[in-house]
């Protein structure tokens, strides 16, 4: 009854701290933060997830006002973040790390009342999540490298056919468009908007920068060529047949990874198919052993 009274105390105790805090600092209604994301077409799931989120957006859009990143960091991050599709500043992305992790820390205060072998779990989980966040970035950078990786010999295979007819970069990338894979889709609407509205050598190369990919570079610098009026399909069809090669290479070293994985689980099978018949002719043996002497 005790850690009962205790528990609703320290809940009444935190919403009136929150609601406090939140009126120091000016902080907009869940409500209210509610519309303006449905304003501006945000879609969420969910409305409890939707006013959540609005919540951590708006402790974060605080915090992200004292966070300490020199220059360098902030450079880098905003390219990371660029790269993988996020879109918010530098300050906010660790804001936000910070926030969603001390979400997970305000657990400690229910498993210290009720049961407190568990503070350690809670901290443990709470560190695994900042690590996940952390990299979370890099993580989805590396996932959408290697979908477009894995395009890339199609994607090269068109342009050697189609620098036959034309040198036209720019109608030959939107002739491509229907038949693209999601990621590089999303990409190439980017450069081919880069390139209608600016200089085509700026949007190529920022658009090899973006993806970060070796191969990427050197479809760029075929598309340069062309855009310069020089005829690159010579140099589209030997890098065609280097990426086929490169591709071969990839599946043969996954095939031989695989090999081992599979020999495990026939081993496996052969043991338990070696037991079973061993059992049998044991039961057998037992059965018969009277006649036998």
């Amino acid at each position: 009854m005790v850690y009962f009274l205790s528990l609703i105390a320290a809940g009444f105790f935190g919403i009136g701290s929150y609601l406090f805090l939140a009126h120091f600092a000016k902080l907009p209604t869940i409500a209210h933060s509610r519309s303006v994301m449905t304003a501006i077409k945000w879609t969420p799931i969910s409305r409890q997830e939707n006013g959540f989120t609005a919540l951590i957006s708006l402790i974060a859009d605080k915090i992200a006002l004292i966070v300490p990143l020199d220059k360098y960091k902030k450079r880098m991050l905003q390219v990371t973040l660029d790269s993988s599709g996020i879109t918010c500043s530098p300050e906010k992305y660790v804001a936000l790390i910070w926030v969603k992790t001390a979400m997970v820390m305000l657990l400690i205060i229910p498993a210290a009342l009720f049961a407190p072998i568990l503070v350690p779990v809670v901290i443990i989980c709470a560190g695994l999540y900042y690590y996940k966040e952390r990299f979370q970035a890099s993580k989805k950078i590396q996932l959408r490298q290697e979908d477009i990786g894995k395009e890339l010999v199609r994607f090269t295979n068109f342009l050697a056919q189609q620098f036959k007819q034309t040198t036209d970069v720019y109608t030959i990338l939107q002739s491509y468009m229907p038949t693209a894979r999601p990621t590089l889709k999303e990409e190439l609407t980017i450069l081919l908007a880069d390139m209608g509205s600016g200089s085509s050598h700026t949007a190529l190369r920022r658009f090899e920068s973006k993806i970060n990919i070796q191969q990427i570079s050197q479809i760029v610098r075929g598309l340069v060529m062309a855009v310069d009026g020089n005829q690159p399909q010579q140099y589209f069809s030997i890098l065609y047949q280097n990426f086929t090669e490169q591709e071969r290479q990839r599946l043969r070293i996954e095939a031989q990874k695989r090999p081992p994985k599979v020999g495990k689980y026939c081993a496996a099978i052969l043991v338990c198919f070696i037991a079973t018949y061993l059992v049998i002719i044991g039961m057998e043996i037992l059965k018969n052993i009277q006649n036998i002497f």
